[in-house]
Parts: C-alpha cells; sequence; structure tokens
C-alpha cells in the first residue's frame, strides 16, 4: 500500500518539465466581529468558523538567493451555525477560489545559490529549511445559508495578506514536505451584513491557516 501511494503521487507530478510543483492541504479559523456594523438588524454578528483548503502551485526561485516563489490555487469549503432575524440553527456555507502570489524568504541560508532540494543542502536542518512567508491573495467567496434567505450576500471578493512562516523537511531528493503557519487579515468582507440605505459595511475578518505543503521536484534528476 505504501509503495503504491508513492507510485500515485509521482505519477501525479510527471506532468511538469522542470521547476517543482506541490499539493497543499490547510485548516484555516476564521476571526470576524461585524459590531455595530449593523445596529438596525438587531443580529449577533461576532462569529468565527473554520474550513479547510486543497490547492496547488508552482516553485520558482531566483538563481543565487533564496528568495523563491510559489503562485497557486486553492479551493476551500466551510460551514457554520448562525442565528439571525431570530432564526436559529442557520447553516453558514462557504465555498471559496482563491489565487496566491506566494513569496518564500530564507533568512538564514539567503545567500545559498544550491539550486536544490532541502535534502541536497549541508548543515542544520533549521538553519536550510526556515522561511518567513508573504501570501497576498485574491478569494473567491460564494456563501449560501440552509434553509435558503436572500436578505444577504451569497458572493464576495475577497483580498488578503498573508504574514507567516514555515520550515522545509527534505524526505528524499525529489520530495519535500513544509508545514507552516499563516495569520491574514482579510478586506472587502459584508459577511451577514445586510444592506442599509443602499451601503454593506465591511467586517473585520481574520483568518489564520495552518497548512502542510508536499514538493515535487522532478528535474533534480536532470541537474545533480
Amino acid at each position: 500500500m505504501k509503495q503504491f501511494s508513492i507510485l500515485a503521487l509521482t505519477l501525479l507530478f510527471t506532468q511538469t518539465s522542470f521547476g517543482q510543483i506541490g499539493l497543499e492541504l490547510a485548516t484555516t479559523h476564521h476571526n470576524v466581529n461585524s459590531e455595530a456594523s449593523n445596529p438596525v438588524s438587531g443580529n449577533n454578528l461576532d462569529d468565527a468558523y473554520q474550513s479547510f483548503e486543497l490547492g496547488i502551485n508552482y516553485w520558482l526561485r531566483l538563481k543565487n538567493y533564496r528568495l523563491e516563489f510559489l503562485p497557486g490555487v486553492k479551493l476551500g469549503f466551510g460551514q457554520n451555525k448562525v442565528a439571525i432575524d431570530n432564526i436559529e440553527d442557520l447553516t453558514f456555507n462557504e465555498l471559496t477560489a482563491q489565487i496566491n502570489l506566494t513569496t518564500q524568504i530564507y533568512p538564514f541560508s539567503f545567500k545559498d545559490d544550491c539550486n536544490c532540494p532541502t535534502f541536497k543542502k549541508t548543515g542544520n536542518f533549521f538553519t536550510k529549511g526556515f522561511h518567513f512567508i508573504i501570501q497576498p491573495a485574491y478569494i473567491f467567496s460564494h456563501r449560501s445559508f440552509t434553509p435558503e434567505t436572500e436578505a444577504y450576500l451569497n458572493n464576495q471578493q475577497l483580498f488578503a495578506i498573508g504574514l507567516g512562516a514555515g520550515l522545509d523537511f527534505g524526505l528524499s531528493k525529489l520530495w519535500t514536505l513544509s508545514p507552516s503557519i499563516i495569520f491574514a487579515p482579510v478586506f472587502g468582507d459584508h459577511y451577514l451584513s445586510q444592506e442599509v440605505d443602499g451601503f454593506r459595511t465591511s467586517i473585520t475578518h481574520h483568518a489564520l491557516s495552518i497548512g502542510l505543503k508536499l514538493m515535487y521536484r522532478r528535474d533534480y534528476k536532470k541537474r545533480y
């Protein structure tokens, strides 16, 4: 079973002729606070919910410096119980499509010119693998409620700026596993905010993500 799983993952990434491509799993805790954003609605808009994301990204880097770029896309799903307009146990559902432009900076080996996976590098794994993360993102969010209600926004376009850190673990010459944690303020959200006089007030939305990325480097065989 283990050999079959490794073979399946390898075949999944062999379409890439160069560079490095990866899969990412993440769970995100969303904190939303809309206190006083809609005083006439009578709703308790302070809430939090959990979401899960699956994504794919592509790895690029500068030749002589460890400044790395990972553009990618993610799909996510979130759900929560809310109470609005005196309706108890209303279910909030969210489906998201996200475009990330991630930058990774390795402060302890920034001038390392070894264009290769972490496994190949010599020295302490922490100095080789620790990195800061800057992750601007565009998010398209489709939100619905069960039972259905049309009083609230269904689709939203959001923007986020994530800041965090991660650590690379070289599993082999071809595979790297990287856990990470990212905090991101989210802009342009109107979560449960009703329209008043033709205007919807944005709320405070913060997201804390814990992710795990698996990277495959096919061209390593050709270069080293």
